[in-house]
């Protein structure tokens, strides 16, 4: 059977070869007895619920590539704060909203010039000025000790009120013109300023 439509007069034409007696018909159909009247009409796709639809899946991958852009700092946002908050005003220094009164007064020191100097490496040399005596005599060699000795202190006593590794809360580098010279600086999303 082999179905074919004429356009030019609006008919089908159906041909049927029959293979037992070795004939063959050949019928034509106009269309409009074929398809008959209109029962209903309804549109296939709606346009208010299609622009509605394409509204939405736009303002999800709008917000999809927002959030893709700006991930590290949503992301930062929305992480708990889990650093050391210093408050201007009453001069002390907050851990989750608790006083921390166990620094001792050269390892505050240290605390305030990391702060004064957050945006630039110092030299652990230039922390020396803070533990010279000008009361007392003192070679070179004390004055580094009691330094190393406070900031060893110091950074042992934030790692164990945080639980951050050192490295976490301290940008470490080699001086680029003398490398046996270290160079730290606070990190600056450990610290907050209130």
């Amino acid at each position: 059977m082999e179905i074919n439509y004429d356009s030019n007069n609006n008919e089908l034409a159906i041909i049927n070869n029959q293979y037992s007696n070795q004939t063959h018909k050949y019928i034509t159909i106009k269309t409009k007895e074929f398809i008959g009247d209109l029962y209903s009409n309804e549109t296939f796709i709606n346009s208010k619920e299609n622009s509605i639809t394409i509204i939405l899946i736009s303002v999800f991958f709008i917000i999809l590539i927002i959030v893709l852009f700006f991930r590290n700092k949503i992301f930062n946002y929305l992480k708990p704060f889990n650093g050391i908050v210093f408050s201007k005003q009453n001069q002390f220094f907050l851990y989750k909203g608790k006083q921390i009164s166990i620094f001792e007064e050269t390892e505050i020191r240290i605390l305030f010039f990391l702060i004064e100097n957050s945006n630039r490496f110092i030299s652990l040399n230039e922390l020396n000025k803070l533990f010279e005596n000008n009361l007392l005599v003192e070679n070179f060699a004390t004055t580094i000790k009691r330094r190393e000795n406070s900031v060893n202190g110091l950074f042992l006593k934030l790692t164990l009120i945080t639980g951050l590794n050192e490295n976490e809360f301290l940008i470490s580098r080699k001086n680029p013109e003398d490398k046996r010279i270290r160079e730290v600086k606070i990190n600056p999303t450990f610290l907050k300023i209130k």
